[in-house]
């Protein structure tokens, strides 16, 4: 029963929501299509560099000031796996303006050559 209060504790929690890794990762599929759709919608301007440099930082912090070397194998896995959810975030947005870009630019190459 649920007393309704709540607590503060300094115990570390497992949160193990996911029966596989399979499952963790297309949980991750949906959750980058997500926000990679936040960023579109947002208009948010990022360059190639910015979206590499932020999965970079996401890998960095993960590894070694979340101590994600510690734990070995598995600590380098969820590492990449939050720099490559990251990467693929960004590019999403990124490849989507840019692909904006490219139609504009078939539209005035079509253009040019029925003009010849």
């Amino acid at each position: 029963d649920y007393d309704g209060k709540v607590y503060v504790t300094d115990a570390y929690t497992l949160h193990l929501n996911e029966s596989c890794y399979e499952e963790r990762l297309q949980k991750s599929t949906l959750y980058t299509i997500v926000e990679g759709q936040k960023l579109i919608d947002k208009e948010a301007k990022r360059t190639f560099l910015m979206v590499f440099l932020k999965s970079l930082k996401v890998f960095v912090y993960q590894y070694f000031f979340k101590k994600g070397l510690l734990d070995g194998k598995l600590g380098l896995v969820f590492a990449l796996h939050s720099a490559m959810s990251e990467l693929k975030i960004g590019l999403i947005s990124n490849l989507r303006n840019s692909s904006v870009i490219r139609e504009k630019l078939k539209d005035a190459i079509l253009l040019y050559y029925q003009n010849k």
